[in-house]
């Protein structure tokens, strides 16, 4: 129990409270601002290429797995913030998946350490 009684969870709390915040400027950015701009111009299909584009871009210096994942994902958020018109969905998904990766990290890292 020593790791989990050295460890104080208010950094973890605000470690999740500024996740959230990032993930939702990072959707009200990429599916809000820059599809719906381009949706403005575009047809949606062009749209939904180039700012899904853009978000793997961002993703470049991520693991090769990740990578390849932003392409299916970036297009479901899209279509998704598309069919919506709403950012809110979109966030919503991407904020489960990274909740589920984060969360597993956060238990590797502190609780099931402890436990060893």
């Amino acid at each position: 129990m020593d790791a989990i009684s050295t460890y104080k969870f208010s950094y973890a709390w605000f470690y999740f409270f500024i996740r959230v915040l990032f993930l939702l400027c990072y959707e009200y950015f990429f599916r809000g601002v820059i599809l719906f701009t381009l949706l403005n111009v575009f047809d949606p299909l062009m749209a939904i290429g180039i700012s899904t584009t853009a978000y793997l871009i961002i993703h470049l210096f991520d693991t090769r797995k990740e990578i390849i994942g932003t392409i299916p994902f970036g297009i479901i958020l899209c279509v998704l913030a598309y069919l919506t018109q709403s950012v809110w969905y979109p966030f919503l998904l991407h904020l489960a998946l990274s909740a589920v990766y984060e969360i597993s990290i956060f238990y590797q890292l502190t609780i099931k350490t402890s436990k060893s």
